[in-house]
C-alpha cells in the first residue's frame, strides 16, 4: 500500500438527499494529502455532481435503470477494478449490496459500508400501501447475506442503528464504528439576507407571521400528513401561523390535496422551488420553529442543520432523533403520527419565545459539540487509516 490511501465511494445516486449531503461534506474536508477519492453512482441524480467536480473528484456513473439492471454490476465491478482501491466505501442499501459483492468477487478489501439507517424497522410499512413486500424481503436478505459475508466493517450514524446493525444483520459489534452525520458549519454562519427576503416575498410572509418549517422528502415515512393535520388546531389558536413544507416526492399532490379538504390553503405552502442549497438554508433562516414528524429516521441531518441556525425543533421521538434533539434542551420530542400532540408542542413553545430562545443556543452548542465535520472527518480518516492498515498486514 502506498503513502496515498485510494478510497472507491459507492452509492446509489448524487441527488439530493442527507447521505449524499453527507457524503460530499466529508470529501470536501478529507485530507486530499493522504486519500484519494473516487465516487461511483447506481442511478441518475447529479445534483452533487459539480461538487464533486469543483473538488476535483473523479465519477463514474453507471447509469443503471433500476435494481435489476444487472449488467450494472459488471460495469461496476470492471469500474472497480480499474481504480483498484484500497478501500470500497458502501452507501445506502441498493449501493451496499451491489458494492459489497462486485467489490469481494474483483477480491478487493476492505469493504466497509456506512449505514445512516437501518431500512427493516417495522415502520416502513406504516401509510406505505405501495411498498412490495416481496421485493422487500428479497433486498433484506440480498442486504444481510452480503453484510454477514462481504463487508469487513460498518460505520454507523447513530447508536440506535448499531443497535438494529446488530438486531437485523447479527453483526458483531467489534466491526462497528460509531460516526455521526455532520455539517459544515462555515456555510451557516452569517449573510443569507437577500435570499431570505426574496423567499419571504414570493411566499407572502409577512414580519407577523409565525413561520413553521419541515424540509424532507415527499413520502410517508415523513410524516407530513400528520403536521398538516396539526395545522387546524395550531391556525384556530395562532391565526398568523404559516407552515412551509420543502420537499421533492410521490406524496406532493396528495400534500397538496389534504390541504385544500382542511381549509388550509394559504397557511400550509408546498412550494416545488427552493431547493437549491442556498435556499434551503434560507429557508432555515427564516423560520421560527422547525417541525420533523418522521415515522422513523436514520439521523435527520436537516435537524441538526436548523439547530446551527440556533432553531429549536420539534420531532418525533422515534429511532436516532433523541440523539439529534435533546427532549427539553434543544427542542422538543413527540410520539410519531399524532398530530394532536404535534399541535401542543407547537403552540406551547410559540407561547414561550424565552425558552424558543435557549432551545436554539442549546442546539447550536450540540451541534458544534457532536456534529461539526472538523472534527468527525478526523474520526473517518482514523477509521479508513485503520482498516487500510489491517488490510495491507494479511
Amino acid at each position: 500500500m502506498t503513502d496515498t490511501i485510494k478510497v472507491a465511494h459507492i452509492i446509489e445516486s448524487l441527488g439530493r438527499g442527507g447521505a449524499e449531503r453527507v457524503l460530499v461534506t466529508n470529501l470536501a474536508h478529507i485530507d486530499r494529502r493522504r486519500f484519494e477519492n473516487h465516487v461511483i453512482y447506481l442511478f441518475d441524480g447529479e445534483d452533487f455532481l459539480p461538487d464533486l467536480e469543483a473538488l476535483g473528484i473523479q465519477s463514474y456513473s453507471l447509469g443503471m435503470r433500476d435494481f435489476y439492471d444487472w449488467r450494472g454490476f459488471w460495469r461496476l465491478r470492471r469500474t472497480l477494478k480499474t481504480i483498484a482501491p484500497d478501500i470500497v466505501h458502501t452507501v445506502l442499501q441498493k449501493a451496499d449490496i451491489y458494492g459489497r459483492v462486485a467489490a469481494a468477487s474483483a477480491g478487493l478489501r476492505p469493504i466497509l459500508s456506512t449505514l445512516h439507517e437501518c431500512p427493516y424497522n417495522p415502520e416502513v410499512f406504516i401509510d406505505n400501501p405501495a411498498l412490495n413486500r416481496f421485493k422487500y424481503g428479497v433486498f433484506k436478505r440480498l442486504d444481510r447475506s452480503s453484510a454477514r459475508w462481504c463487508s469487513d466493517g460498518f460505520l454507523v450514524a447513530s447508536k440506535n442503528t448499531q443497535n438494529t446493525l446488530r438486531q437485523y444483520f447479527g453483526v458483531n459489534d467489534s466491526r462497528v464504528r460509531l460516526l455521526y452525520n455532520s455539517i459544515d458549519l462555515d456555510r451557516f454562519d452569517g449573510g443569507g439576507e437577500a435570499e431570505v427576503d426574496r423567499i419571504k416575498r414570493e411566499l407572502g410572509i409577512t414580519k407577523d407571521d409565525v413561520v413553521l418549517l419541515n424540509i424532507a422528502r415527499l413520502a410517508p415515512q415523513k410524516g407530513q400528513r400528520y403536521l398538516i393535520q396539526a395545522m387546524v388546531d395550531v391556525c384556530r389558536a395562532l391565526p398568523n401561523a404559516k407552515l412551509i413544507i420543502r420537499g421533492e416526492g410521490p406524496l406532493r399532490s396528495d400534500l397538496n390535496a389534504l390541504v385544500h379538504s382542511l381549509g388550509l390553503e394559504g397557511k400550509v405552502l408546498v412550494p416545488n422551488q427552493y431547493g437549491s442549497p442556498e435556499e434551503v438554508i434560507a429557508l432555515l433562516r427564516l423560520c421560527d420553529l422547525f417541525v420533523f414528524p418522521s415515522l422513523y429516521e436514520g439521523f435527520g441531518v436537516v435537524l441538526a442543520e436548523a439547530m446551527a441556525l440556533g432553531k429549536p425543533c420539534i420531532a418525533s421521538n422515534t429511532g436516532p432523533i433523541p440523539e439529534v434533539v435533546q427532549d427539553g434542551g434543544s427542542g422538543v420530542l413527540v410520539e410519531p403520527m399524532d398530530p394532536g400532540a404535534l399541535a401542543r408542542a407547537i403552540l406551547g413553545l410559540v407561547a414561550d419565545p424565552a425558552a424558543m430562545r435557549a432551545m436554539g443556543r442549546a442546539g447550536r452548542k450540540i451541534v458544534e459539540q457532536t456534529f461539526d465535520i472538523l472534527q468527525t472527518v478526523k474520526q473517518l480518516e482514523a477509521i479508513y487509516e485503520e482498516f487500510a492498515v489491517r488490510a495491507a498486514e494479511h
